[in-house]
């Protein structure tokens, strides 16, 4: 749901992002009225692309702004769909969390790079991860070879000799194909449980 407002919006030079904040014909802004659970990554437009990566990046980019609701968390809901990723850099939002691990899936976009990731998550933290499954594509699916250079999630960048995110947790996650499927760097407190790696 939207309220109206009869000032421009404060995202896209008045423009908005269509999605948190939808500028109105003529003047005006419509401004997303959001559950305090956080926002679905639909919101932001019609997932099923072929990448849906600018999708999830207008996200991060409304949770890092002014305009983003107090009381709503910086928390990108990932709905029983297939979204597909890749190399989606944010540092602003908090959580990432599926509706069912099975069923909430974040897929690798392309394979062809030498080391694509679907999330490479470069803030300071906090981080939630849970209820998802990372999916890369396999280079042939009937012999279930893994495509080189397929990741799943990266935390933090470099060689990890000083702290990059203060805490994450990654919880009820499942990496299917993914040459390497969680990697973790600089990050001072880790928490996991429930991570099945179905690598072939």
């Amino acid at each position: 749901l939207y309220n109206s407002s009869v000032s421009a919006c404060t995202l896209g030079a008045g423009l908005g992002d269509n999605g948190l904040q939808v500028a109105a014909a003529g003047s005006g802004c419509w401004l997303a009225q959001l559950p305090a659970s956080g926002a679905d990554i639909r919101l932001w437009g019609v997932i099923g692309a072929a990448d849906d990566t600018a999708l999830a990046q207008a996200a991060d980019t409304a949770m890092g702004s002014a305009s983003w609701p107090t009381g709503v968390a910086k928390a990108l809901i990932i709905p029983n769909a297939t979204v597909n990723l890749l190399n989606w850099a944010p540092t602003k939002v908090q959580r990432i969390s599926g509706v069912n691990r099975d069923t909430s899936i974040l897929n690798l976009a392309a394979v062809g790079g030498t080391a694509d990731w679907l999330v490479e998550y470069l803030g300071a933290g906090p981080l939630w991860v849970d209820n998802l499954t990372l999916q890369c594509p396999l280079s042939d699916p009937v012999t279930r070879a893994i495509s080189a250079g397929t990741n799943g999630l990266r935390v933090g960048a470099g060689s990890g000799s000083t702290v990059q995110s203060s805490f994450v947790s990654v919880r009820h996650v499942k990496t299917i194909g993914c040459q390497v499927g969680l990697r973790f760097v600089g990050v001072q407190y880790l928490d996991m449980e429930d991570i099945f790696n179905d690598r072939p």
